[in-house]
């Protein structure tokens, strides 16, 4: 069984003004609609929280991110609430933008998360093999590549402790897309055209996970 448990999105700025995000500017601007905001939201000089019924966005001086509290409806909610108040602060100097995905990959009950992430992981090539080849070890593998102009990275690890089947081993897959702003010519036009590849980029890691999950006896 798969399930993704975190989508977000991290944009890195640099001297962001927490206080220009009050309610009253968010409204205004059109990035939330006054009945979507949650009591609780937090307002302040140096932080901004903002909790909606499908997201959760937070601001410091160093960076905006925009967590997903729903799989349905992401890019539309994206395209709202960040694309607006990029367009609305075009002179911030962004710095980078990144994807992140995190999956929990389940076995069916047939085979211990042990057994599948040797499998994987421990090759007959590998000179770890032989040290870790036991019963109690757990293995994991960071990777990564160039992916839609930005630069994948994929972390996978076993975890315990999975939210509906507490004490039951998984792995977790974290997926990361990261995209370098090195030029404030147009920044915000990178970060624009980036966020666009949102979907193509969640669509990447479900095709991964996918392919871990048929190929690595997961079912």
């Amino acid at each position: 069984m798969a399930e993704i448990v975190k989508s977000n999105i991290v944009v890195v700025a640099e001297n962001l003004n927490p206080s220009i995000f009050r309610e009253m500017w968010l409204v205004k601007e059109g990035v939330f609609a006054e009945n979507e905001i949650k009591s609780g939201s937090l307002y302040s000089s140096v932080s901004v929280n903002v909790q909606t019924p499908d997201s959760d966005l937070l601001i410091i001086p160093e960076r905006l991110q925009l967590t997903l509290k729903t799989d349905e409806r992401q890019d539309e909610v994206i395209k709202k609430v960040l694309v607006t108040v990029v367009e609305a602060l075009p002179h911030t100097p962004y710095k980078a933008i990144g994807f992140n995905f995190h999956w929990i990959l389940e076995t069916s009950g047939q085979r211990e998360i042990s057994e599948v992430s040797q499998d994987m992981f421990l090759s007959e090539k590998n000179p770890l093999r032989n040290i870790f080849a036991t019963d109690d070890a757990r293995v994991g593998v960071y990777l990564s590549k160039d992916e839609l102009g930005m630069r994948l990275k994929l972390e996978v690890r076993p975890v315990k402790g999975v939210v509906e089947n507490a004490g039951k081993e998984a792995l977790r897959l974290n997926f990361n897309f990261d995209k370098l702003i090195n030029s404030q010519e147009n920044a915000t036009g990178i970060v624009l055209e980036t966020i666009d590849k949102w979907l193509a980029a969640k669509t990447i890691s479900e095709n991964i996970v996918k392919e871990v999950s048929e190929n690595a006896a997961f079912i």
